[in-house]
């Protein structure tokens, strides 16, 4: 058979082929918009898939070198420790507090579930972590993260497995967000606030309050971009990256299993949190470049992630992933239903927030957005579930990160 490596500018290229080539079937096919299941995605998995083809018939096998696919995975993940601003705490009292509770409990019982049927299965108990919040509250990009530790930790088709699971994670967090959502509009007659209420009632604090909060950045996001501007964000991440890996490699010698972006994470929300909003100031933060190269730095990164995929690893797991995945949307339906929407207060609200954990709790932020759109649209606007469950949506990965650190300690 014959074997093929690239090294890692070639991976790269081919990655940035891949994600035009997922962007341009997306355009094309309604489904894949549908659902938002992201180019890089589509990309991958297609030659994951002829990769697959290749191996089977016996003609060649691919590999990769993976430094620029580390590097982009540590960028991305770094920049969302900018977001880690104490004020967004303060914006939602109570019930911000609430659901950053129950989606940790939410993340717990997904990986429960998944040893307890991995282990059922005959399987190793991290392949239930590979199958549980790992890619349903982590998506593509913890999958990517997390299942190469798993494979080094040899918990072989970990990788495979966990992306398998992301992306029937996205599939049916989008399918069944909008019906759970609109059976408890329906049952219990809610509806939206009106379109001419301007103000609401908050947790803590009030509506004026949270405007001046947060004026500096949206200001600051209507500022032209210029290359100083972006040799800023990139200055900041590469610091931040690099004093996170010294965090890493010290949590490294005393036995303490850290994932390599953790400690990027702890220092831009470091960071974040000593900004200054004068563009003169060494601690000022240029956020829409931030926010640019994070986009950047997924895109490629997953695009290279699916890209090496074996899908041969997957013999044999088929049963105990199709099991796992059943359990974890009946978990989905049952916990938000029954235990989501009455903590949250059995309000419109509630109910819109339902519709969203389920998008962000099987797939991601977009498809968590896209559930309540489609409820909103109908039943009237929800203002305090469009910012909480982003706000908790972009928290939910260091939650999750935390978890799964905890659980793979445990059971290494």
């Amino acid at each position: 058979m014959l074997k093929v490596h690239l090294n890692y500018l070639e991976a790269a290229a081919l990655a940035i082929i891949l994600y035009y080539l997922g962007m341009w079937l997306k355009n094309r096919i309604r489904c894949l918009r549908d659902f938002f299941i992201p180019e890089a995605v589509i990309g991958g998995l297609i030659f994951a898939i002829a990769k697959f083809a290749l191996y089977q018939f016996g003609l060649c096998k691919i590999d990769f070198d993976n430094i620029l696919q580390m590097f982009f995975m540590s960028m991305f993940f770094t920049s969302v420790g900018f977001a880690g601003k104490a004020s967004f705490v303060r914006k939602g009292g109570q019930r911000l507090i609430k659901l950053g509770i129950l989606v940790s409990v939410l993340i717990i019982l997904q990986n429960v579930w998944g040893i307890v049927i991995a282990m059922f299965m005959g399987q190793h108990p991290l392949l239930g972590i590979a199958a549980g919040s790992m890619p349903m509250v982590g998506g593509h990009g913890s999958a990517g993260v997390f299942g190469p530790i798993l494979e080094d930790m040899g918990i072989k088709g970990a990788m495979a497995s966990s992306m398998a699971m992301a992306t029937f994670g996205l599939i049916m967090g989008g399918l069944i967000g909008g019906p759970l959502a609109g059976s408890l509009v329906s049952r219990y007659k809610l509806h939206g606030v009106s379109p001419d209420c301007a103000i609401y009632e908050m947790a803590t604090g009030d509506h004026c309050e949270t405007c001046q909060e947060n004026e500096p950045e949206e200001k600051e996001l209507q500022l032209v971009s210029t290359p100083s501007r972006f040799m800023r964000a990139m200055a900041l991440l590469l610091v931040c990256m690099g004093i996170g890996s010294i965090v890493c490699d010290i949590g490294e010698h005393y036995k303490v299993f850290l994932p390599p972006y953790a400690g990027g994470i702890c220092i831009a929300a470091l960071l974040r949190n000593l900004e200054s909003h004068n563009p003169k100031d060494i601690l000022y933060i240029p956020t829409k470049e931030i926010l640019a190269l994070a986009d950047i730095g997924l895109n490629i990164f997953l695009s290279m992630a699916l890209m090496s995929l074996n899908l041969w690893q997957l013999k044999g797991l088929f049963g105990p992933l199709a099991a796992i995945a059943v359990v974890q949307m009946l978990l989905m339906a049952i916990f938000t239903y029954f235990i989501v929407f009455k903590v949250l207060g059995k309000s419109y609200e509630a109910a819109v927030m339902v519709a969203g954990i389920c998008g962000f709790g099987l797939g991601a932020v977009p498809t968590a957005m896209a559930n309540m759109q489609s409820l909103t649209n109908r039943c009237g606007p929800a203002p305090l579930a469009y910012l909480l469950v982003p706000i908790v949506g972009s928290l939910a990965d260091g939650i999750n990160a935390t978890i799964i650190v905890l659980f793979v300690n445990l059971l290494k």
